[in-house]
């Protein structure tokens, strides 16, 4: 469709704003989905925080740990 779905002279709203019935835009989520790579192969993670160093950016990461059961 050209031109997209957006009509001349009507306003904007996000999906997520007329979803939940408000025009305020919420905070962004404080982590990130990522993945990691470990002893037990890739897996989800959350990113907590980054930071900057002298080497690069680095991050704090949270991910599952497989038990072994028994």
């Amino acid at each position: 469709m050209a031109g997209g779905m957006h009509r001349k002279g009507t306003e904007r709203i996000p999906l997520r704003d007329r979803i939940h019935g408000t025009t305020s835009s919420p905070e962004p989520p404080p982590v990130k989905r990522c993945w990691v790579t470990c002893d037990q192969g890739r897996q989800p993670g959350l990113v907590l925080e980054w930071r900057r160093t002298a080497a690069g950016w680095q991050c704090r990461v949270v991910h599952p740990i497989r038990q072994a059961s028994g």
